[in-house]
This record gives C-alpha cells, structure tokens and sequence, in this order.
C-alpha cells in the first residue's frame, strides 16, 4: 500500500478554495414599497437608521416591481399593489427567491398561508424594537448563505476527482456523480447514507485511528483506501481527507487510478 502523506492547504492536491461567507458584502438593498403615511413613519424610518441598509422607496405600484431586480430584500407596509394585484405573488413571477417581507398589524388568514408556504418570506408587527430590520438581516443572510452553498456544491462538481461531503454525524451530506460511480451507486442514493457503508471494516479502523486524528488546522490526509462498492467488490484507490470547520469531512477520491478485487 502507498505511503501516507500529510500535506498543508498550499499543496497543489488541495482542493480549489472558495470565498468565507464572511468575507462578502455584508451590505443590504432594500426596496421598501411604502403603504400609509403612519407606516412609513414607522418602517421606513426604522430601516434607514440601520447600520448597512441601503434603502430605496418606492409608492405602491406596479413600478415598484422594475426595482426588485437590483433589491436584496423588498420590505411591504401592504400587500396590494396599486391595480389590486397581491404583492408576493408579483414579485415572485419577477424573482422567485428574493426575501420579501410583509409589514402587517392583523395579516388575513389567506395572507399567512401564503407566507407560510414562501420559504423566503415573513410577517412582521409594524411596533417592536428592530423586528423588521431583524427579519430583514435573517432572511437576506439565510438567502445569501443558500447561494453560497449552491455555487459551493457547483463547483465540486467541476473538480475532476471524484468529491463526498460527510456531515459530523457521519452522514452523507453530498456526493458528486464521479464519486458515486466510483462506488458503483447513484449519486442521489447516497445524501443519507453512512461514509462507513463506504470502506471495508479495516480501512475504517485505519482511517478512525490514524487519519482523522491528524486532520484539522488546514492539514489534509492523503493515502490509499480500500473502499466497498454497493455488490461487494472492494478496490484501493488514491483518496484525501479533509475536515471543515464544523467537523464536516470531506472524502477525494482519485478516478482511474484503482485496483479492483472480489
């Protein structure tokens, strides 16, 4: 079996970094559509005094829809548009995911529905300290955070070895399709599954007691592994371990250069 080596982030064989969610623009546009002159006092004047909310106004009007392209957040003191039309589902023919939130003392029954069923909106009470800047902050940094992780997966797919995310409890969060084949699965049969099911019951022992232990403080694992596909065949291939902030690991495993055995 090939040496083990341990190598530092600046290795060639690491894998391509990716930007901290705290090293972006933490910055929010909001568009408020304003309602009545008592909310605007009240919600308007809220946002604007917020540290990193930029604000741009607009009245309640089909107009206000051309701004939503440019807006991180669409803050409404009411649901109506000028021609009768409902707000939310406006803006989502126009941007399906931008947060929106609804400004409302009493929102109707149908209005909560709808809310509920909208992973990216809210309601917020018109009084109370910060909650509109609160919910705004909450769903632009969860919107945020969801693109990052997408682009995150996307560009996984393009390491041309073969890429598995493990979570802390051992679980299978991702799986690109290079890796899957490798196992001789589909790549949607293995988010949920045990990276364990994975390798044979040595190479676990092996990987538990002599990799894991030197992971972390940006230094990976690199070596052979034995691993198991779905019929049993085992084969040895090159493969990296690395472990993420959370405790997250990260399994590369090196296509076409394997050795297979029954």
């Amino acid at each position: 079996m090939e040496a083990v080596t341990m190598s530092t982030p600046s290795d060639d064989a690491s894998p391509p970094s990716l930007p901290d969610a705290d090293e972006l623009d933490d910055s929010v546009e909001v568009l408020y559509v304003g309602g009545d002159a008592e909310s605007i006092d009240a919600v308007e004047s809220r946002l604007r005094s917020a540290d990193g909310v930029d604000v741009r106004s607009r009245p309640q009007s089909t107009e206000a829809l051309s701004a939503v392209d440019e807006a991180d957040c669409v803050v409404a003191a009411d649901a109506t548009l000028v021609d009768g039309r409902d707000l939310l589902a406006a803006v989502r023919e126009r941007a399906p995911r931008v947060p929106v939130v609804l400004v409302a003392a009493d929102p109707t029954d149908d209005r909560r529905a709808a809310v509920r069923e909208d992973d990216w909106s809210e309601h917020v009470p018109r009084t109370g300290p910060g909650g509109v800047v609160d919910c705004v902050r909450r769903l632009v940094d969860h919107e945020r955070d969801a693109t990052l992780a997408g682009r995150a997966l996307a560009a996984l797919e393009l390491v041309p070895d073969g890429t598995a995310i493990a979570a802390p409890d051992g679980t299978v969060a991702f799986a690109d399709p290079a890796f899957a084949r490798q196992f001789g699965v589909a790549s949607d049969a293995l988010p949920g599954s045990d990276w364990r099911d994975l390798f044979t019951d040595a190479e676990i022992d092996r990987l538990e007691s002599d990799a894991f232990p030197s992971l972390g403080d940006g230094w990976h694992w690199v070596g052979a592994c034995e691993g198991r596909r779905a019929d049993g065949e085992t084969f040895t291939t090159r493969t990296r371990i690395a472990e993420l902030d959370d405790g997250s690991l990260v399994f590369i495993v090196q296509c076409g250069t394997q050795s297979t055995r029954n």
